[in-house]
């Protein structure tokens, strides 16, 4: 299960290549060739991957939720696209959109971001007791669900 947070300055970082950090491509790909190097043969992975995209009821990324591949593109690029399509069978990997707290009745989301006096941003829930958390276990029934099957 790889979970993503695909926050605008660590984007701006996978894009540059510049730091210290990996960014969310490089450790997808160290993620890909470790699971490759388990296997023996140079066919797609037997194994499973999920790929979660957190967050996802920020206004900036609520309607890419239906279009996950487009999606994973933007965060990673095409050549780590074309990697996973070729390190896994299409049946073997998948995109979630997943979402900790939701959204509002009104279509807003259920955080807000706060800025302090040291410019520090940190989320603040604007209705804990209107929690609406969006596909957080799809992810986890998914690759249950697969593993279940294998053994039948």
């Amino acid at each position: 299960l790889f979970l993503i947070d695909p926050k605008p300055d660590f984007l701006q970082y996978a894009e540059q290549g510049e730091g210290e950090n990996h960014s969310y491509f490089e450790l997808l790909l160290e993620t890909i060739y470790d699971i490759k190097d388990l296997q023996l043969a140079e066919q797609p992975s037997p194994r499973y991957l999920a790929i979660a995209f957190t967050k996802m009821e920020q206004p900036n990324r609520w309607d890419r939720r239906t279009r996950l591949q487009d999606y994973a593109r933007e965060v990673h690029g095409e050549h780590a696209i074309r990697v996973i399509e070729t390190a896994f069978s299409a049946q073997y990997y998948k995109f979630f959109a997943v979402s900790a707290v939701g959204m509002l009745e009104d279509g807003r989301p259920n955080v807000e971001t706060i800025s302090d006096e040291q410019r520090q941003d940190r989320a603040h829930i604007i209705s804990p007791a209107r929690l609406k958390p969006l596909s957080i276990f799809e992810p986890i029934e998914w690759l249950l669900n697969k593993l279940v099957k294998d053994k039948e």
